[in-house]
């Protein structure tokens, strides 16, 4: 595991805090541990990361999430962040869909690399294996996440950062999202291969036609 996950310790121009969290135990909801680092402009870190010695603990994880399943962890911070956060994106914890499609083991590494990005954009970062799974509980969290009941401030139809790379079946058979939901009203932008795009973002949009 990470101490600081990814880009995370310089996402934020002045972070408040650190999260602490347990890569290990924690792994599945890491995605979720970077929405929150985002939103409450903190960085993740573990009690035995070096960085931690005297900082100043803005958000207790292992405390408050415990071992919640990434459905649980899903819901409790979008039930309570989600206004403070600008669209969507999807980072898988490290689940090894090639061992078993239908109930992958977390065998692998965090899919990290959009972390600056997601921490500097206030990402609602998440991961359901099931989520786009009709008749499931996360199914359900997402259809509810993606409704447009004024419940987020994301614009519809929703941008989707990230991949999700879930159910490889002739393909990763949601990485479009737009299958995802009855509403299909998700897009996504695949983004998981882009490091540093927090810097590369701060240069102004390019709105002039190219010649």
């Amino acid at each position: 595991g990470v101490g600081g996950i990814g880009g995370a310790r310089g996402a934020a121009p002045v972070a408040k805090g650190m999260i602490r969290y347990n890569a290990t135990a924690q792994q599945v909801i890491v995605p979720n541990i970077l929405t929150l680092a985002g939103v409450l402009d903190a960085v993740p870190l573990q009690e035995d990361d070096p960085a931690a010695a005297g900082a100043a603990v803005v958000f207790d994880a292992v405390a408050t999430l415990g071992n919640m399943s990434a459905l649980e962890a899903t819901a409790w911070v979008y039930d309570r962040h989600a206004n403070a956060t600008t669209t969507m994106a999807m980072m898988d914890p490290g689940y090894d869909a090639s061992k078993d499609v239908f109930d992958p083991p977390l065998t692998r590494e965090p899919s990290v690399t959009l972390a600056d990005y997601i921490v500097s954009h206030r990402l609602f970062n998440f991961y359901l294996y099931y989520g786009c799974i009709p008749l499931t509980p996360e199914h359900a969290l997402m259809t509810r996440m993606a409704a447009d009941d004024g419940a987020d401030p994301w614009p519809r139809p929703i941008p989707v950062m990230g991949y999700n790379d879930a159910w490889p079946l002739a393909g990763d058979l949601f990485e479009a999202e737009t299958g995802c939901v009855a509403a299909h009203n998700m897009g996504q932008i695949a983004s998981d291969s882009a490091p540093n795009l927090a810097f590369w973002a701060r240069a102004p949009a390019i709105t002039a036609r190219a010649r």
